[in-house]
């Protein structure tokens, strides 16, 4: 969806861009362009592109992830060749899980208008606060 006109694909991200983005007033643009793609060769031996999430303060290289993924096989995979990209751009490169936002902050957003959701997780909301509306 997009918070803000920011587009985010996970409650991850959505919650990295408040809790830590807008909380810290960092300067932020997304990693998922061309300039920021990450060439790296995945666990079966295939030749991939990798994304990251943002760019923050010019510095750092950000990925948001639960931690139940975080040390996976395929992740591993991505972090090790963002990790040399980062270092060949003169960035740093950062795989964390932000503290999540709270579902009264998901229905207050949403409330406001500051939040919306795409098809498909405009369903999803629905099917799980559509009462609290």
């Amino acid at each position: 969806g997009w918070y803000k006109g920011w587009f985010f694909r996970s409650l991850k991200e959505l919650s990295y861009m408040i809790n830590v983005i807008e909380k810290e007033n960092l300067v932020w643009e997304t990693a998922e362009t061309k300039k920021y793609a990450i060439p790296y060769t995945d666990y079966n031996g295939r030749q991939r592109t990798y994304y990251a999430d943002f760019i923050v303060n010019n510095k750092t290289i950000i990925e948001v992830k639960p931690k139940k993924l975080i040390f996976s096989k395929a992740i591993q995979t991505k972090v090790q060749a963002a990790k040399v990209f980062a270092q060949t751009i003169g960035l740093e490169y950062d795989i964390l899980e932000p503290a999540q936002i709270s579902d009264k902050q998901i229905v207050e957003l949403y409330k406001s208008k500051m939040l919306v959701f795409t098809k498909r997780y405009e369903k999803k909301y629905m099917e799980r606060f559509g009462a609290v509306l």
